[in-house]
């Protein structure tokens, strides 16, 4: 048993077992060379190696049931260093009992029917150690008993198995100190032990005792990222976690005294507690100088006879949610008002502008149709053609740019802008494979100019790609939780050298606003882009969003 627990030492459990059926092996070993033994220094010899096992069996047995029930906050160096105090101190005074006799007061040989035994009488010593054994086997039977009434299913039958096995040790151990025993003088739990063990042992292989372990309610409890109380009929804390503890500022412990007895910012949503229905309010907290900010749910539990109702409170810690929040607000804030300030004068400045463009324009077809197609006019009226054109996208970017941040932003299913962005380049997307991989319903919180950055992504590999025959759109999501659009294309990629530079304005082999103006849109709501991809392989943006930026929607059922 022991070696079959060690080689399955990785499940929980499995060493400390390993370990106390090593030690119950000792016993039972030199016992036998004891039992078998004519001769009386053989018998004490064979009596002490026992002890390097005996003393320690209680401690390595309550261990192995504090793992197995998951109480890890009394597994450390200090508890058990403590509880190895006795057995250590025991297993020192046996091996010098000669010359105090504090362990055994007088040691003898007698016949019990058919076979030679030791006899003997307890000192101090051999007390204290046998009742504080018994101490700890009480404690492993009683907790085993424990994790068995909050068990269910295969659980409930392995901590079962375990809690028989415990309690007939128990018994027998207790009839032999007591001396009521069929044979007075012989430790009939070196016959049980085994039986426990081999009980154990069928819970190994038949219930696979270590493959599946209860998880106390405590653990959960704890383990829990949110704050939970719970609050009997009269409002009294009868549980609450470590995290709930932190968020009420400390020194709220389950103590019987009410909830609103303490000095918390609870105590101001008194009245709401007693609402019949669940309920959910925001509370906010100022605290260290600064402000927290709580989500705090409420559910009323009713027992069977209706009138003792019972609350658990779930404390969420949205404070960085609402800075956030805070922080779009404020950027949306100060666009608005410098777009308002700039509106008019750039609307009709923008007009005039292309009033004149749109006469230009005239005036070049005219040229153009006059003059040979080959020669120096023709070469200028080209250069000529194309700064209109230049100034033409200029002025639209302006328009783009003084429309960007006026409305608040919002939620926009990306698989919808994305499609807009790419049927608005026209024709020539039929040479291109496209291919979107997002999921069905994914939004993103944005500006409403959003499609207009996928535009100019897509513009950006067609015309600068060169060689560009697929262009893919996907999404996936960081372990922070935030989001990450990609864009790729499969033409020459960007030089490193420049990548630093592409959102810049004005930078790039046309008019150098696309990128720019991409970039500007998205951080209106705090969205980064980035090219990550390599020269001659093709261009990567990724486009992160903050967790609370992005959701995938759920279907509306009918």
């Amino acid at each position: 048993m022991a070696l079959y627990s060690f080689r399955r030492r990785r499940m929980r459990g499995a060493t400390a077992f390993s370990l106390l059926m090593l030690l119950v092996f000792i016993w039972e070993f030199f016992y036998m060379f004891e039992m078998s033994s004519t001769n009386f220094e053989s018998m004490k010899l064979f009596l002490r190696l026992q002890y390097f096992a005996i003393p320690f069996i209680p401690v390595v047995l309550l261990y192995f049931i504090l793992e197995y029930g998951g109480y890890y906050r009394l597994l450390n160096f200090k508890y058990i260093g403590l509880l190895l105090v006795v057995p250590l101190v025991s297993l020192i005074l046996l091996l010098t009992d000669d010359f105090h006799h504090l362990f055994f007061n007088i040691e003898y040989m007698v016949a019990a029917d058919y076979i030679i035994v030791r006899g003997f009488e307890a000192g101090p010593v051999y007390n204290l150690l046998w009742i504080y054994s018994g101490i700890l086997f009480f404690l492993s039977a009683v907790i085993s008993f424990h994790i068995h009434l909050s068990s269910q299913g295969i659980q409930r039958v392995q901590s079962g198995v375990l809690v028989g096995a415990l309690s007939a040790s128990l018994f027998v151990e207790l009839l032999y100190q007591v001396g009521v025993s069929p044979y007075p003088y012989l430790d009939l739990t070196t016959i049980v032990f085994p039986i426990s063990g081999l009980c154990i042992m069928i819970g190994l292989f038949k219930y696979n005792f270590f493959d599946i372990v209860p998880l106390p309610k405590q653990t959960i409890f704890s383990s829990l990222s949110e704050g939970i109380i719970v609050l009997d009929s009269k409002k009294r804390i009868i549980d609450i976690n470590s995290i709930a503890q932190d968020m009420l500022g400390g020194g709220v412990e389950v103590d019987g005294s009410l909830l609103f007895e303490k000095d918390t910012f609870l105590n101001k949503y008194e009245d709401r507690m007693n609402s019949p229905a669940c309920i959910a309010f925001l509370a906010r907290v100022e605290r260290d100088g600064g402000e927290k900010f709580y989500a705090v749910s409420v559910t009323p539990i009713s027992l069977n006879d209706g009138d003792n109702v019972y609350r658990i409170l779930v404390l969420r810690d949205i404070t960085h949610e609402k800075k956030y929040e805070r922080e779009l607000e404020k950027s949306r804030n100060s666009l608005k008002i410098a777009n308002e300030k700039n509106s008019l004068l750039n609307s009709v400045t923008r007009h005039d502008i292309l009033n004149n463009i749109t006469v230009l324009s005239a005036y070049a077809d005219l040229i153009g149709d006059q003059i040979p197609e080959e020669g120096k006019s023709r070469d200028y009226l080209d250069k000529m053609i194309k700064a209109i054109e230049q100034i033409t996208q200029q002025i639209r970017f302006t328009a783009d740019y003084q429309n960007m941040g006026v409305d608040d932003p919002i939620w926009q299913n990306m698989r919808r802008v994305v499609r807009e962005a790419w049927e608005s380049l026209g024709s020539v997307t039929s040479r291109i494979e496209f291919e979107v991989d997002l999921p069905e319903n994914l939004e993103i919180y944005a500006d409403f100019l959003l499609s207009k950055v996928f535009y100019n992504l897509f513009e950006n590999s067609i015309r600068h790609g060169e060689r560009v025959t697929k262009i893919s759109v996907s999404f996936y999501t960081k372990p922070d939780g935030s989001g990450v659009v990609i864009v790729e294309d499969n033409g020459v990629g960007i030089p490193e050298d420049t990548k630093p530079r592409i959102f810049s304005k004005g930078f790039g082999k046309n008019t150098g606003l696309g990128l720019f103006l991409a970039s500007e849109i998205l951080s209106i709501t705090k969205i980064g882009i980035f090219e990550t991809g390599t020269e001659g392989k093709g261009a990567r943006f990724e486009m992160v969003v903050h967790p609370n930026g992005w959701r995938v929607k759920e279907k509306k059922e009918g």
